[in-house]
């Protein structure tokens, strides 16, 4: 999470004055590491999804007032805390991704432990570790952590297991979490699509679409130019829950979904396209799936294709960016990348131009995407 951001809702919880489902108090760092490393694993394991917070610094008994850190001599910072749950046997060797962050708050340093929060709860340890008992599933209800030496109710244990699973997603978000699991999905018998071997009403219908016949400027981005519409269609059991419109690339080397057009305002009132992806997309997840990372061809394909459109992480860093281009795009010259480009024949029926100056925008965007992400440490 961005610094300001984080601290922004540290400081929010903090004039609440009460702990909660996934924020905790702490005075100072902890002398005794069996209870931090309950601590940990009970926020890992909290019932809300969201990322868990151990505030350190903040006196409870004193009306939640703060205390500075800086000197505290058990003080961890991120790399210390990674060590720490390294050494440690959790199942499946799978641990909690943590970090620390330092914030300066009315000129007093407080720390905050971001347990950060995923889908591979419940987190607990295969080997006992001092009073932290092995097989014991820790969480935390309320403002009250499971005891270190129980295990949580049946029926939270079971919330934790089902999240893990996606038994407790509607059956779009389950599609979404089933398709990050690139190495679980098996062909059709018709060889028409795709299905998910742990869930097989879970399917990835292919057809071509012979309706289409356009061209985009990322196609010229391949050896082989020509358009091959597709449509996939994500299946539950019979009912059509998503469909998406796809292009085979460079005579069927790479198959993906098309990138997202999105449009751009700058400063000077006129607007511009662009293509794009953002990661844990639908379509991102499913351009991952269709990759076949076994053919060179396919690689080569798909690098160049990812040459010409941009990747973001998330909705946020893309909503930050075009606010970055609107501010910014006047300060640069398209035209500097004309010989960037590939060679784009002239198709009758076309202003080829237009595939031009879009192939030499993309070009200009994605070197300010690079040098945003240096600015804003990205």
């Amino acid at each position: 999470m961005d610094k300001n951001k984080l601290s922004f809702e540290i400081l929010k919880l903090i004039d609440l004055k009460q702990e909660g489902e996934y924020w905790d108090f702490k005075r100072e760092w902890h002398k005794n590491k069996t209870d931090l490393l309950h601590d940990i694993i009970c926020m890992a394991n909290n019932l809300t999804g969201h990322d868990g917070y151990i505030i350190i610094g903040v006196d409870e008994d004193d009306n939640y007032s703060l205390v500075d850190v800086s000197n505290n001599e058990n003080r961890y910072n991120t790399q210390k805390i990674v060590d720490f749950l390294s050494t440690k046997k959790f199942a499946g060797y799978i641990r909690p991704k943590v970090y620390v962050e330092t914030l300066s708050v009315e000129d007093t340093y407080i720390d905050v432990l971001v347990v950060v929060s995923d889908d591979n709860v419940p987190y607990y340890l295969a080997e006992r570790y001092d009073g932290v008992h092995q097989n014991n599933i820790y969480t935390r209800v309320g403002d009250t952590n499971t005891s270190i030496n129980r295990s949580a109710d049946l029926n939270d244990i079971e919330k934790l297991w089902k999240r893990r699973f996606g038994i407790d997603l509607p059956a779009f978000e389950r599609f979404k979490k089933y398709l990050r699991n690139t190495e679980d999905w098996e062909e059709l018998e018709n060889g028409e699509g795709l299905y998910y071997k742990y869930d097989p009403d879970f399917r990835i219908v292919e057809t071509p679409d012979d309706c289409r016949t356009a061209y985009e400027y990322y196609m010229f981005s391949q050896f082989d130019s020509r358009p091959h519409w597709y449509l996939i269609n994500l299946y539950y059991n019979q009912t059509p829950l998503k469909e998406v419109l796809c292009n085979l690339l460079d005579g069927g080397r790479h198959f993906t979904p098309v990138p997202d057009w999105r449009m751009i305002k700058i400063k000077d009132g006129s607007d511009f396209f662009y293509r794009s992806f953002v990661k844990d997309s639908l379509k991102y997840l499913l351009e991952n799936l269709l990759f076949d990372s076994n053919s060179s061809e396919t690689q080569y394909s798909r690098m160049r294709l990812m040459s010409c459109i941009l990747i973001f992480d998330n909705e946020n860093e893309r909503r930050e960016f075009e606010y970055y281009v609107f501010e910014n795009y006047d300060k640069y010259d398209v035209e500097k990348y004309k010989s960037d480009i590939p060679y784009i024949e002239d198709i009758d029926g076309y202003n080829c131009e237009i595939f031009r100056y879009d192939y030499k925008n993309a070009l200009l965007l994605r070197d300010m995407l690079n040098e945003f992400r240096v600015e804003h440490n990205h």
